[in-house]
């Protein structure tokens, strides 16, 4: 049972990983060619929010792949679809610099995100509150995403 969490920490960290490619090789963009609200957090604490966000929904993961393997398919198909979303924003905001498009995929994220939620509190309530920080988050990102898309509706998209 233990190995289904380390595995599920292991795979979690690993969009992370993923995702951050894309977000390294953005950032000097990101810093020096377009504005951002005032109220934009640093770099810094995004990605400590991210670290320990991804921790969470390893933990969780594990939590609903180990007491419910009866539903492994579904739970790892919903997981498998929110990383793809995760890792999609960071290459479409930071990589290809299409800041609507990364507005649209950051709600389909937030949607699946609150999707697992839903889908994780009748199978465990505590799995399901580890992810209401990641469901928060999102959300607020989501909104920092359309803030900074409108601030720079007239920066050429590549």
């Amino acid at each position: 049972m233990l190995s289904l969490y380390i595995y599920s920490l292991l795979i979690s960290y690993a969009v992370s990983l993923l995702g951050s490619v894309f977000s390294t090789k953005g950032l000097p963009w990101y810093f020096s060619q377009i504005r951002r609200p005032s109220w934009t957090p640093s770099g810094k604490i995004i990605g400590m929010v991210w670290t320990v966000l991804f921790g969470l929904i390893g933990i969780a993961g594990g939590m609903l792949w180990s007491l419910h393997p009866a539903n492994a398919g579904t739970i790892i198909a919903l997981f498998v679809a929110n990383g793809l979303l995760n890792i999609g924003w960071s290459y479409v905001f930071f990589y290809k610099h299409k800041l609507n498009a990364a507005v649209v995929v950051s709600v389909l994220l937030e949607v699946s995100v609150l999707t697992i939620v839903f889908s994780a509190f009748p199978l465990s309530v505590w799995a399901g509150i580890l992810l209401l920080p990641y469901a928060a988050w999102v959300l607020f990102a989501t909104y920092l995403s359309f803030r900074i898309a409108r601030m720079n509706k007239n920066v050429s998209q590549r």
